[in-house]
């Protein structure tokens, strides 16, 4: 059986270290934040330039 590309596996625990409770905007080859903040509408000139998210609270266990 092959692995879909699609269903691959990303961690990014240690890329979004630093970016507990906030709002990120992450490349789209996740490989880096572009930029973050507390208030998503400060990040509004970053919203077509990548993923944006909300990082929850790191001293939780998250499964999407």
């Amino acid at each position: 059986m092959q692995k879909n590309e699609k269903n691959k596996y990303i961690d990014l625990s240690e890329i979004l270290k630093d970016y507990s409770e906030k709002w990120v905007v992450l490349t789209y080859d996740n490989k880096k934040v572009l930029k973050s903040s507390k208030n998503v509408e400060d990040l509004k000139d970053y919203y077509d330039k990548g993923i944006l998210f909300f990082v929850p609270n790191q001293n939780f266990s998250f499964c999407p």
